[in-house]
């Protein structure tokens, strides 16, 4: 995945930086780790949004699954004591 406006940013803060009368070596660790910290950022969002993708997917199934099987008749409960009033 990658984010033209973010390579732009990118460039820009190099062109700056190194814009002045050398760059000082501090000032363009600091900016590669931002950009590490943008890059980083970006792939967790991603990540976060498939995610969240997967569980409305299982959400969904689990309430047709509980839809359907409202129509059933009730089984005896045994062995599972505590799960009877889940759905």
């Amino acid at each position: 995945m990658s984010c033209s406006g973010c390579d732009q940013r990118a460039g820009r803060r190099r062109q700056i930086l190194h814009a002045g009368t050398g760059a000082q070596p501090l000032q363009i660790s600091y900016l590669r780790h931002a950009e590490r910290m943008e890059s980083l950022g970006h792939l967790v969002g991603g990540i976060a949004h498939d995610f969240n993708n997967l569980l409305n997917v299982i959400t969904g199934f689990s309430d047709l699954l509980v839809e359907d099987l409202a129509d059933l008749p009730r089984l005896p409960q045994r062995g599972l004591p505590g799960v009877a009033g889940w759905a």
